[in-house]
């Protein structure tokens, strides 16, 4: 693995590697030999050269921060410091895996950092395929990815079973040199219908709860106003 991780290393400056779930590849994010921020597909099969050569993003220098979901095969890459997020549509299927860009979310709030949710927490009752955490100076703020359908059933094309959270391995056996497949759960019984859906594919931003900052600022201004209002009060009733 160190001599896979090195032939990588000697075409850029990697910042994040990611294992795409069910395909035998791997993509790699960083910066090139000029400092652009960049990223690459793999064969684990073959580390000789990459399967996509270096795809050129920009020269801002925040980390590019990948994130992949097997079962529509979407990519993610946000950037450190960026207020956007690029995605793509990767066909690995092909001969040769075909990287198609989908859209941009954008925002003017720059990223510290990003989770994403694993496929078992998203809603599909609203077909949202991926959820992304985006974490900001003073917020966590959840991002939503939701597919358009006009049809009101569930969409078992683009939900199909994915990772459950029963281990697949004991402890003993994974330390024992046994491999197994990840064991899978259907998302269908988390389905509701609804009557119609005019959700398009882009970012849906989730409903905030207010941060504590927010409250206390707005108790402070509730309360100064109060104040005012009495001061009021005991101007009017001295008057008189």
């Amino acid at each position: 693995m160190l001599n896979t991780i090195e032939l990588i290393f000697k075409e850029q400056r990697v910042t994040r590697l990611i294992f795409c779930g069910k395909h035998d590849y791997i993509v790699s994010a960083g910066f090139g030999r000029n400092n652009q921020r960049q990223y690459e597909i793999y064969d684990i099969r073959n580390f000789g050269t990459p399967v996509i050569t270096p795809q050129k993003l920009d020269n801002a220098s925040g980390i590019i921060m990948p994130f992949y979901d097997m079962d529509t095969e979407l990519l993610f890459l946000a950037g450190k410091g960026d207020g956007n997020i690029r995605y793509y549509e990767v066909d690995f299927e092909a001969e040769v895996p075909v990287v198609n860009y989908v859209l941009d979310f954008s925002s003017n709030v720059p990223t510290a950092g990003m989770g994403y949710m694993p496929k078992r927490g998203c809603n599909v009752s609203v077909n949202e395929v991926a959820r992304l955490f985006k974490v900001t100076e003073n917020t966590v703020s959840p991002l939503s990815f939701r597919v358009p359908r006009k049809s009101p059933a569930f969409a078992d094309d683009i939900f199909c079973p994915c990772s459950s959270d029963e281990p697949a391995l004991t402890t003993d056996a994974w330390l024992g040199g046994d491999n197994a497949t990840p064991r899978t759960v259907s998302l269908e019984h988390g389905f509701v219908e609804r009557a119609h859906s005019t959700t398009s594919f882009v970012k849906q931003e989730v409903e905030e709860e207010p941060s504590g900052a927010a409250l206390l600022e707005a108790f402070r201004r509730q309360k100064r106003q109060i104040e005012t209002l009495e001061a009021r009060v005991r101007e009017l009733e001295g008057s008189s």
